[in-house]
């Protein structure tokens, strides 16, 4: 234990009482993890400042190289196409490196053109992209002195080497954050920024956007020969870097990550762009965006470019100067999204139906019938009910099964995966979700193979056990509460907000069944009520689910509750709990 009195102030001078924050770091952190997590994210958080952040920005590999060559491009006014991934982290690294470029250059009048290919091809920088930089060339009739991959690219260095047999002179920078085998280095490329290589010996755990970002704003301070530098500077561009690292499932473990989030909300919330208020109003969010909104709400509309092959409609809703076309194309995805979540619904059912999901012990692999590409979506839900890794294929009558996979905490499914190479063609991606691809008559074989080598991985993880990390009262339960709560923030992946309990029990005054989870009214010892979902996700040890709550919980009865804090608003703000597991107590 240490204590933490008088290092966290308001601004205005007064002092917090930081009992419940102390509780949370002395049960998270050792002395020497929490002084290096303060003195790296926390304290610079606050003061909006980090100096670590330029120390790993520098120490990206090639990433000297890459700005001499962005710079050379610039100031000879060469043509730059920026290619980007299908999903919300390549349509991120659209907006910014577009904006970024056109805007903060304005003398060099720089010429950038986007690309972005379709799911209906093969991911990364494929043969479509080439055939759309070959069209540009006969269209312009002007051969471009630059490419930049952003979110993508890692693995397709023979197509590099196309590229530049076809273009003597062009140059190409990569930038990305999958994984890639050393000898599978695009070394046509004339630099390769990705921390995922093996000299890169910093935190591997920077979405593709940010590593964009890095590339972006190290130009920027060389070109004008900054040395104060300030990454303040940068507020219309942190938003979608703090976006694109929730959606993309970044760890939030990592100082260097939660401070871009948090930073990134601070100015998406203080100065929202057009892009941003206008999701806002359309799916009716509150004011204040957090984490939850970004990776429930936002995250999902913006992907429904690529899981319909929509991909140029929703680049050019976020990226075109005409406000009335970007409001108009917005609109269409959002009514696309509703569709996509009803096909999901059928293709998720459909998928049970034709699949015994709970077949292995420790791994789940399906196929199913799909006109969308939501194998991803699809196996996240599986896991969801299994607790187990998910693969899900889309069988669409070809030889080959293309999929998705998904990972529970503590298992890098991929590299898994990979040492299966009698059975897959390919896995890319990250350690907990990646694409796969594997031969049709190999399915059965490789679902067995899987199984059994997740079962040491699996059996040898900690045992899962419910217990609250903050023992509360009925009185703690307020804004100021969740205001404290929020100060190690932003919750994520690897970074969960703390279970909570409470040391009186709840009375239910009120049971509500809404399609899949639960909503309960509660009465508190002061009198006062408060709402709590159930939504049965998992850590449920009371043996208490969705199919026999109604048989178990009743009306009158108090229970103890585990739960997260949350913060809702509908007019104004109000406190509620997300419930994790329910213990019935006794009848009043």
């Amino acid at each position: 234990m240490f204590n933490l009195s008088g290092i966290f102030n308001l601004k205005k001078g007064g002092k917090l009482n930081m009992s419940i924050i102390k509780t949370l770091i002395d049960n998270r952190l050792t002395k020497d993890e929490f002084y290096t997590w303060y003195n790296n994210s926390y304290r610079n958080v606050i003061d909006v400042k980090y100096d670590n952040l330029f120390n790993y920005m520098s120490s990206l590999p090639d990433i000297n190289q890459a700005v001499n060559e962005l710079i050379y491009a610039l100031i000879t006014k060469k043509v730059i196409i920026l290619c980007v991934d299908i999903d919300h982290d390549g349509c991120a690294s659209g907006v910014i490196g577009y904006k970024f470029l056109t805007t903060l250059f304005p003398t060099l009048t720089p010429k950038v053109r986007l690309i972005i290919s379709s799911r209906k091809f093969k991911r990364g920088f494929n043969q479509d992209m080439i055939d759309k930089i070959e069209s540009y060339v006969n269209k312009e009739n002007v051969i471009p002195g630059l490419i930049i991959t952003a979110d993508m690219g890692s693995s397709d260095n023979q197509r590099y080497k196309l590229i530049k047999d076809t273009y003597k002179d062009i140059k190409i920078i990569v930038t990305d954050h999958h994984t890639v085998e050393e000898d599978n280095y695009p070394t046509y490329a004339n630099a390769f920024i990705n921390v995922q290589r093996d000299d890169f010996k910093l935190e591997k755990c920077i979405c593709g956007c940010a590593t964009l970002f890095f590339l972006l704003v190290s130009t920027y301070f060389k070109f004008y020969k900054i040395q104060d530098k300030d990454i303040n500077l940068f507020k219309d561009y942190l938003p979608y870097v703090a976006a694109a690292t929730i959606v993309d499932s970044m760890s939030m473990k990592y100082p260097i990550n939660r401070y871009l989030v948090k930073l990134g909300l601070q100015y998406l919330n203080l100065y929202p762009d057009r892009n941003f208020s206008t999701i806002k109003k359309l799916l009716r969010l509150p004011n204040i965006l957090r984490y939850k909104d970004i990776a429930m709400s936002i995250g999902p509309l913006i992907n429904t470019g690529n899981r319909l092959s929509f991909e140029q409609l929703t680049l050019y809703s976020l990226t075109t100067e005409d406000d009335n076309k970007s409001l108009e194309l917005m609109r269409k995805l959002s009514e696309l999204s509703k569709i996509r979540k009803q096909m999901t619904n059928d293709v998720l059912q459909n998928t049970l139906n034709m699949n015994n999901i709970y077949e292995y012990k420790y791994v789940t692999v399906v196929k199913t019938i799909s006109r969308i590409n939501i194998a991803g979506v699809i196996a996240n839900n599986i896991l969801g009910m299994t607790n187990t890794p998910c693969i899900c294929f889309l069988d669409n009558n070809s030889d080959i099964l293309i999929g998705s996979a998904r990972s529970i905490d503590g298992v890098n499914l991929l590299s898994i995966v990979r040492t299966l190479s009698d059975y897959i063609i390919e896995a890319n991606g990250h350690e907990a979700a990646f694409g796969i691809s594997i031969r049709k008559e190999k399915f059965e074989e490789f679902k067995q193979q899987l199984n059994i080598a997740l079962q040491p991985v699996i059996n040898n993880l900690p045992k899962s056990t419910l217990q609250a990390e903050l023992m509360l009262s009925h009185e703690d339960l307020t804004i100021d509460t969740m205001t404290k709560i929020d100060m190690i923030s932003p919750y994520g992946i690897d970074w969960k907000q703390p279970i909570c309990s409470c040391v009186e029990t709840f009375k239910i005054i009120d049971i509500f069944p809404i399609k899949n989870f639960y909503k309960l009214t509660f009465q508190l010892v002061n009198g006062l009520t408060i709402t709590g979902m159930h939504f049965f996700k998992d850590n449920i040890t009371s043996g208490i689910y969705s199919y026999n709550f109604m048989d178990i919980i009743k009306i009158g009865m108090r229970v103890k509750l585990f739960f997260y804090l949350t913060l809702s608003y509908y007019k104004e703000y109000s406190i509620g709990l997300e419930i994790i597991d329910i213990y019935p107590r006794h009848k009043e």
